[in-house]
């Protein structure tokens, strides 16, 4: 066992005489990261485990929530402000603000969504001649449209079924925006329906999820079909959709950006995949959005053998609509009366362990704002967002862009010419921090809604599929407008940060810039570990294994020598053994030997997590130089600076979760969970081994370690 006794005899400079910060922001931090922490685990050993025991032996998931952690603590205590938004009784000078408060009051009014019933969904899917077959026992299908009802889908609920579409910067001309269309989305995790057997009990959930919800709506609609009937259908819309999951390439294998930049117009659509109504479905994508599409218009083709494939997938007329009705109804669900969202929810129970539905006030603060999200941010900032956060913020980002560029000079894979490439893109990185100017005043947020319609407290599923419409209608109409760099691809009031390619801007909303990763007045150890290291790890993703497809300007061209390109794949495939390697064993019952991380869906994260505790260090590094120590927190002085930095680093990432929330994630999500986003950047930092005085054969102590940044 490595003792305290021990780290105060071999961690290196000691903090001893070190000044004492004793404000209460230093106390509570103080008292925070020492709850969290336990010190009876070998740094060394598990740094993991010693800078989160303490937290993960105390907290559980609470109720409604498939996963807990530092991160999630702070997306609570937004959530707690939009509440407080939401539920404000005053009226705002702002339309859209009111807005945001009527369509959660008529989210929160189960009085009046009970009593409209499912009338308005039977309306849709009830017609013999074009709706859902699955329900009717007098289905004719004469009107039924495929291709109409894909793009009203697309249109009204911004849903990707059989087909994926999106309006974006053109990835050659980022002058200019471009439709993308692309392989679909799937009802399950892609790698469900390639093994069955895993996954049996996921499976059988999602087919009763349709058997359920086809059931009550038979039965709402007085229609005389057979429960057999619909279990069939279920089965065969199961597994058309299987043929569908088997064409698909997985997204560990779309990482190449050139590869899926493929160029074709309308007419050429029609010639060569003549078995679809390209007219038909464009049509009704872009309808009421003043875009028409004609046969000289130019689409990128994402993933053609994909479309080439799906001409010989196998399903009747009828299955087909049932597939495509069923995806209809599932996202409606949770929109709908009781009956049907306990149906939802118990779906939703099935992939995420979740025991229990969260409560109504969360659901519909999420609706609201999901909805209404830059007039939610708009109370937000007014009410929580500390000016002086920016201006800190925008100093660290110069801090990190410093040590980036100058860990760029010290590569030994890189030719000068693409080190020169490297930091002049660095440099044109444009960052966005807290939130857009116009956010703050109440004409322009009302302007930005222009077009969407008044929120009616007694009708909750118009208020959502309304502004499913008009954001769906927005993000289209973007095709003919020249784009604006300093685009907020998301509002502001979340706790989150990302890179956009193609704009080459790094974003760091309000809602991060608080604790658990910045606050103003704190040793520098903590805002460098936290923060820092986001702003690091996004300015990496400019140039990780998809990034470093875009140059400054953010285009899609090369920009790197080949001598230049060949070691940094050969590093990034360290990345990727490295992390397969890790072993989940919690998925082992499930996934037996396969139990591991995805290492090549998720590198681009990974290179972008150990590059930025690379370049945060550095810079935290470089502010000692130039400011002087930081002060000692009270009761963790046996610590120094440096040992704070990386304590504060691995805090952000403690977390709890359940099996199946984490099953989810390996399959899914292109991050590693938290105990690996510690584990894997430590194991492959000499700082941190330095400042720990790490032993060679010690556990966090990589022999081979991965460096690119």
């Amino acid at each position: 066992m490595f003792s305290l006794l021990t780290l105060l005899v071999v961690g290196a400079g000691l903090a001893v005489g070190q000044d004492v910060c004793n404000t209460e922001d230093c106390q509570l931090a103080a008292e925070s990261i020492l709850d969290a922490m336990d010190i009876t685990m070998d740094p060394c050993s598990d740094f993991y485990r010693f800078s989160c025991g303490g937290w993960m032996d105390k907290n559980t998931i609470p109720e409604g929530k498939s996963k807990w952690g530092r991160f999630y603590e702070l997306r609570d205590k937004v959530d707690q402000a939009l509440k407080d938004i939401v539920e404000m009784e005053e009226e705002a000078p702002a339309v859209s603000v009111n807005n945001l408060r009527l369509m959660y009051q008529g989210c929160m009014n189960t009085v009046a969504i009970e009593a409209q019933g499912l009338d308005r969904v039977l309306s849709q899917v009830g017609n013999p001649a074009s709706g859902w077959p699955m329900i009717q026992d007098g289905w004719t299908g004469e009107s039924f449209d495929v291709a109409e009802l894909m793009g009203r889908a697309r249109r009204n609920l911004g849903a990707d079924w059989l087909v994926s579409l999106w309006v974006y910067l053109d990835d050659l001309n980022t002058e200019e925006n471009v439709v993308y269309i692309d392989q679909p989305d799937l009802g399950l995790a892609q790698a469900m329906y390639l093994d069955e057997d895993s996954y049996a009990e996921y499976i059988i959930a999602y087919k009763q999820y349709m058997v359920d919800i086809a059931t009550v709506l038979a039965r709402e609609l007085g229609s005389g079909v057979s429960q057999e009937s619909i279990v069939q259908s279920v089965e065969d819309v199961y597994t058309f959709e299987k043929q569908i999951a088997m064409i698909l390439t997985p997204d560990s294998d779309r990482r190449n950006s050139t590869a899926m930049y493929n160029p074709i117009t309308l007419a050429e659509l029609k010639e060569t995949y003549s078995w679809f109504d390209w007219s038909t479905y464009f049509s009704s994508v872009f309808k009421d959005t003043e875009v028409e599409i004609g046969d000289d218009e130019r689409f990128i083709m994402v993933q053609p053998s994909y479309f080439v494939a799906a001409e010989q997938v196998e399903g009747s007329y009828e299955t087909v609509a049932n597939y495509l009705y069923a995806r209809l109804t599932m996202k409606l669900a949770r929109e709908l009366t009781s009956e049907m969202r306990d149906i939802a929810f118990k779906f939703n129970a099935a992939m995420t362990g979740v025991d229990k539905a969260p409560e109504r006030w969360q659901t519909c603060t999420s609706a609201a704002t999901g909805a209404w999200g830059f007039a939610a941010a708009h109370e937000y900032i007014m009410r929580n967002f500390d000016s002086e956060s920016k201006a800190e913020a925008d100093m660290m980002v110069e801090d990190l862009r410093s040590a980036f560029q100058e860990l760029v000079t010290e590569t030994d894979w890189m030719d000068s010419e693409t080190q020169t490439a490297a930091m002049d893109k660095a440099e044109r990185m444009l960052q966005l921090i807290g939130y857009p100017d116009w956010l703050a005043h109440e004409d322009q947020l009302d302007e930005y809604y222009s077009g969407s319609k008044i929120a009616d407290t007694e009708d909750h599923l118009s208020n959502v599929i309304n502004q499913w419409y008009w954001a769906t209608g927005k993000d289209l109409s973007e095709l003919r407008k020249v784009p604006e760099r300093d685009v907020w691809l998301m509002h502001p009031a979340i706790v989150n940060a990302w890179y956009s390619p193609n704009h080459n801007t790094i974003t760091f909303p309000a809602g991060i810039l608080q604790p658990p990763f910045f606050r103003g007045g704190w040793p520098r150890y903590l805002n460098y570990g936290a923060m820092g290291m986001v702003i690091g790890h996004e300015i990496t993703h400019g140039f990780d294994d998809q990034g470093r497809q875009y140059d400054g300007t953010g285009n899609l061209q090369p920009w790197w020598s080949d001598q230049t390109l060949q070691g940094f794949l050969e590093r990034a495939d360290c990345f990727i053994q490295q992390y397969t390697n890790y072993t989940v064993p919690e998925l082992e019952d499930v996934l037996g030997e396969d139990a591991h991380l995805n290492g090549k869906n998720t590198q681009g994260e990974n290179i972008a997590d150990n590059g930025g505790i690379h370049e945060s260090f550095r810079a935290y590094t470089r502010s000692l130089e130039t400011q002087g120590d930081d002060l000692a927190l009270p009761g963790l002085e046996m610590f120094t600076s440096q040992q704070m930095f990386f304590i504060s680093n691995a805090q952000v990432w403690c977390e709890i979760q359940t099996d199946q929330s984490l099953l989810g994630q390996v399959l899914g999500d292109p991050h590693s969970p938290g105990k690996f986003r510690v584990l894997g950047p430590l194991s492959n930092s000499e700082d941190f081994q330095r400042e720990f005085n790490c032993p060679a054969d010690s556990p966090m102590v990589r022999p081979q370690k991965c460096k690119l940044w």
